[in-house]
């Protein structure tokens, strides 16, 4: 991704967004594309890569806590998705983008054993002992071992309290009729597939 094209604005809750921006060709839609963690925007290099010379447009921001994005300190800032989600929306508000089409990806395992294992996600993705990363995240299978096995090593004395639940509040509130998508979705995942077994 070319160096020139990435932009560094702060949003509305004061903080500074480090992001990717290539406006659209008319007639070709603008792609926002997401990442997940621990990641940043270079993960979208090659979609960039691939849609960026088709006239599409793309924005791809290093999220909170990520990249060349500001690091803060307090859980509420970097861990409650509305703030987050406000963020993006400053985001394409100062872009002058009405309307995107957002792709976005995270940990493909995750989404198998969420409901009942989400502990052991969490105690894997904030772990208490970083070498657990390339341990239980890189080798192929070993994420699926981890969370079948619904290990839990404890959290860091870094990340405090507060986080456990902490979209609970801004969740409460959303009935069920709002949680339905009413947008064209396309969702892919996998149960079995070459990288999971």
């Amino acid at each position: 991704m070319d160096p020139a094209l990435y932009k560094a604005t702060q949003v509305s809750r004061g903080f500074i967004y480090h992001y990717y921006y290539s406006p659209a060709a008319p007639g070709k839609p603008t792609l926002l594309f997401l990442h997940g963690f621990p990641s940043s925007s270079y993960n979208w290099r090659r979609q960039v890569a691939h849609f960026q010379p088709q006239g599409f447009g793309v924005l791809v921001p290093d999220l909170i806590g990520a990249g060349g994005t500001s690091k803060p300190e307090h859980p509420d800032a970097a861990f409650r998705f509305a703030l987050i989600a406000r963020d993006i929306i400053d985001l394409l508000d100062g872009e002058g983008l009405a309307e995107v089409v957002g792709v976005a990806h995270d940990c493909p395992d995750a989404y198998l054993t969420c409901e009942t294992n989400i502990d052991s996600l969490l105690q894997l993705i904030y772990a208490v002992n970083p070498a657990d990363w390339q341990e239980w995240l890189a080798p192929v299978g070993k994420l699926r071992e981890w969370l079948q096995a619904n290990r839990q090593p404890g959290v860091p004395n870094w990340l405090p309290p507060e986080v456990k639940n902490c979209n609970l509040e801004d969740d409460m509130p959303i009935s069920e009729e709002a949680s339905v998508i009413e947008k064209p979705v396309l969702f892919i995942a996998t149960v079995k597939d070459a990288r999971y077994g």
